[in-house]
């Protein structure tokens, strides 16, 4: 979205992005269920919903801040965010990948 060069590309471009982030939180609760021994799913969700809610009161702040800079700088860090939150994403993934990989090592399977 920084390099768009109209209104109309703007809007188009933040309702693409509504359409397509409206899932994020189910699937996060979703995969965190799926992944998880029942032990611990529950303990997931509140840090889940905790760091939701840290997220909601810190981003107006910060982007707030980062708009002094100026409006592109805005779309600039949501795409340096969402870069940082697909690396974890993906490390968890991988990291997953493995401890399952060496339990079914240890068990023979």
């Amino acid at each position: 979205m920084a390099l768009v060069t109209s209104v109309d590309q703007l809007i188009a471009l933040r309702i693409a992005m509504a359409l397509l982030s409206g899932g994020l939180f189910t699937l996060a609760y979703t995969v965190t269920g799926l992944s998880l021994p029942s032990a611990k799913v529950g303990m997931a969700y509140g840090v889940l919903g905790s760091f939701s809610s840290f997220g909601s009161s810190l981003s107006p702040m910060s982007l707030g801040l980062i708009s002094s800079i100026s409006l592109r700088a805005v779309f600039v860090a949501g795409a340096l965010l969402m870069v940082a939150a697909l690396a974890c994403v993906l490390l968890a993934s991988r990291a997953q990948q493995s401890v399952t990989e060496e339990e079914a090592a240890q068990t023979g399977g």
